[in-house]
């Protein structure tokens, strides 16, 4: 199969290798379930937006770009997925660690060791900015994730916006929210409204 470089729509191949679209004879290129594609650059993004700006549906000049841009959404929102967990999971960590400081009883004999060995030292202080200390990094650590997350999710609106205006640029609503399954199936709902908005011109 090949996606349609004018409409988008998935062509089958001919035994001798060629894809003909029925929309204007447009010749076909590399289908938008291709596994691997190329990595999308900000050249990319930024050459998409344009196109919109020109009233012009990114997959008709450049439908690779545009799949690859709907693939690289789907990355990424698996990403944000795995950080948030992992996030989550650090959070409840770092709670329990409040509440319940955790420490390896040979850590801890070597701690208060560590703190008699000063015959001025306050053990209690000693043991306190200890425990202080690994608060503090699972806290960084914490903030570090968070802030991941939130570059990743402002970018993936950015893509998503821009996928949802192609998709109204044809007449085909698409929310910036809506679901990564559904942008699976956005390149087939591109070229079925585009071939249903032709057919009604001819009319």
């Amino acid at each position: 199969m090949r996606a349609c470089t004018k409409c988008g729509a998935l062509v089958s191949l001919t035994p001798d290798g060629v894809a003909t679209c029925c929309c204007v004879g447009g010749p076909a290129m590399t289908a938008p379930n291709n596994p691997t594609p190329d990595p999308i650059t900000d050249a990319d993004i930024d050459m998409l937006l344009r196109l919109l700006t020109d009233k012009l549906p990114p997959w008709s000049e450049s439908p690779s770009t545009f799949y690859a841009l709907i693939e690289r959404v789907r990355q990424q929102t698996a990403t944000i997925a795995s950080l948030t967990a992992e996030r989550d999971a650090a959070r409840e960590e770092l709670s329990k660690r409040i509440e319940y400081p955790i420490i390896s009883r040979v850590e801890l004999v070597r701690q208060i060791k560590a703190a008699a060995s000063n015959s001025h030292a306050d053990i209690g202080k000693q043991l306190q900015s200890y425990f202080s200390s690994l608060l503090s990094e699972a806290y960084r650590s914490n903030k570090l994730l968070s802030e991941r997350i939130a570059v990743l999710e402002g970018e993936n609106g950015k893509l998503r916006s821009i996928i949802s205006e192609s998709a109204s640029a044809c007449g085909a609503y698409v929310s910036p929210e809506c679901s990564i399954e559904f942008m699976s199936e956005l390149p087939k709902e591109i070229a079925l409204v585009t071939r249903r908005a032709r057919s009604l011109e001819d009319k």
